[in-house]
């Protein structure tokens, strides 16, 4: 094949040997990489070849080689974990199938424990499977088009129905907050003024425990504006929210990238768990109550289709109903 060693001042050039070209194309220093400690890290070298024309070399070399997993952006991490303890990792491995001729890459997740003490026994699951049954807990969740073009419209009437209350909460606040700082100040004027020079009217205890006493209420007051001022917007933008995502999420989750199913999914779940090959998780908060509802809407949907065709709308005792139900 015309491969020489190079010469040297005292030592000519001869043909390499079979073993040493074995020994050349076996070397995964070429692609860029070397090994050390059982380990392999990536060199400051340029690298010669690829990995994958390395993996080539070794099939055609008939070399049983044994891709190491790679690790690469997962959308497990920071999300998933393994009823030991141990972070939920995603890996990806290529190995020659000889039946297909061809290398074949496989993805999978496993409990980072799974090669390190102490050894963690739950299996390794397909990402595919894995990400089937994270499709299958956002499609719990799902909402007709029909229904959450219902919600958004009565969510914006909602909110303005509420700006309305809200309005008239933060005038009776605001005129107990003032009539509160009153007190307070008219308290100031009775301590310092002259005919109560001797304390006659006031002493110094009566008007510490009163000053207590008014700041106290004065100060509940004025958190209760602030409270007022940013309930109803965010009741409002948390139930838009929920709606949206219940109607937008399995589209998005099926065509976005790994951030936004990491985002999806932390919108809707917290205490994600992969155990015997079964993704489990807790509903937020907020979407407990959303969860359990969906039944009665979906039955009441239901009815609704069929109020629409037989009468072409939706009865007012149905609408009435949803609106009930989403209330109460």
């Amino acid at each position: 094949w015309g491969l020489t060693t190079r010469a040297a001042k005292h030592t000519p050039s001869k043909p390499l040997s079979k073993n040493t070209v074995y020994k050349i194309f076996s070397n995964i220093y070429y692609t860029g990489q070397f090994e050390w400690n059982g380990e392999l890290y990536k060199g400051t070298y340029p690298a010669m070849i690829t990995q994958e024309e390395y993996e080539r070399v070794q099939m055609l070399i008939g070399r049983r080689y044994i891709p190491r997993p790679k690790k690469y952006e997962s959308i497990t991490a920071g999300l998933v974990r393994c009823p030991c303890g141990g972070a939920v990792i995603t890996e990806r491995r290529t190995k020659y199938i000889k039946a297909k001729s061809s290398m074949v890459t496989y993805h999978y997740a496993r409990c980072a424990r799974h090669k390190k003490g102490p050894t963690c026994k739950e299996p390794a699951i397909e990402l595919k499977e894995l990400e089937r049954q994270m499709t299958e807990k956002i499609e719990s969740i799902r909402i007709s088009e029909k229904f959450h073009q219902w919600a958004i419209k009565n969510i914006h009437q909602m909110k303005g129905n509420d700006e309305a209350l809200r309005e008239k909460e933060l005038q009776n606040l605001r005129k107990a907050h003032d009539e509160s700082q009153k007190k307070l100040d008219n308290l100031f004027n009775v301590m310092i003024s002259p005919i109560n020079a001797d304390k006659s009217l006031l002493s110094d205890e009566e008007f510490k425990v009163r000053k207590v006493e008014l700041t106290t209420e004065r100060d509940r007051l004025s958190s209760l504006i602030e409270q007022c001022d940013l309930r109803a917007d965010k009741t409002a933008e948390l139930l838009l929210d929920i709606f949206n995502i219940a109607y937008h999420a399995k589209n998005e989750f099926n065509n976005g990238d790994i951030q936004r199913k990491k985002s999806i999914l932390s919108k809707i779940g917290v205490n994600f768990l992969l155990q015997g090959g079964n993704l489990q998780m807790d509903a937020k908060r907020h979407y407990i109550s959303f969860i359990e509802k969906l039944p009665e809407v979906r039955a009441i949907e239901a009815r609704g289709k069929l109020e629409e065709k037989r009468y072409g709308k939706l009865k007012k005792a149905t609408e009435r109903e949803m609106i009930s139900l989403w209330s109460g």
